[in-house]
């Protein structure tokens, strides 16, 4: 996992050389240069994903789920990047590793996707944290909800770009995919209808397990 938080990079868990499972962190100073060890997460922590909430300022990092080198995990946790140091959260619903999870700036909820689980199995299914309240979100609430995926899928990647979540890749029922699915979350702000995956145009090539970002 990698996020930025002001003027440092936060590099976490993974797998070493040796296939070792990691759960040590390092943080990368942009301006001075440099690398330096911060205290490691609770878990070991292999294809976890992670978002920058925006509570308190955005000074939190969220890793959620993961592999420990024997099962999927459940387990979530956030890191202060001003005190330096990790926290526990309530776990997720469904144990999941190879998933994906992105923030929808603006409401704070961080949506976490797909995965497979401890049978490696691939999800469809969605979780929802408030980073703002400090809390998942249930069925009952419907404000910026999402339907489940349209197919089962791992190894994705998801970005938010203003109020649509945009669903890219993976790894499918047939395997790699270049398939790309969009999804308005403005349909289910205020308490509406969750909002509904649609088709869009297709990667040039099948993707999976694949780097993504969004530039302002």
């Amino acid at each position: 996992m990698m996020e930025a938080v002001g003027d440092s990079l936060y590099l976490c868990g993974g797998q070493d050389i040796k296939r070792t499972y990691l759960s040590s962190c390092d943080r990368y100073d942009i301006k001075a240069e440099r690398w330096s060890s911060i205290p490691p997460m609770s878990s070991k922590r292999w294809y976890a994903a992670s978002a920058v909430g925006e509570g308190e300022g955005g000074r939190y990092i969220y890793a959620f789920g993961g592999r420990d080198g024997i099962q999927s995990l459940s387990s979530c946790e956030r890191y202060d990047s001003v005190t330096g140091q990790w926290s526990a959260l309530p776990p997720l619903t469904t144990a999941r590793d190879d998933h994906s999870a992105v923030l929808h700036p603006g409401s704070g909820i961080i949506f976490i996707l797909g995965g497979l689980d401890s049978s490696d199995k691939s999800l469809q299914s969605v979780e929802r944290y408030d980073s703002k309240e400090g809390r998942w979100l249930g069925a009952a609430d419907r404000q910026w909800s999402v339907e489940p995926l349209p197919t089962p899928l791992n190894g994705h990647a998801t970005l938010c770009v203003g109020n649509t979540l945009f669903l890219l890749g993976g790894w499918g029922d047939k395997g790699r995919i270049e398939e790309v699915w969009a999804a308005d979350l403005s349909a289910g702000g205020g308490g509406g209808e969750a909002a509904k995956w649609r088709r869009v145009a297709a990667m040039p090539t099948k993707n999976y397990r694949f780097g993504s970002a969004v530039m302002s």
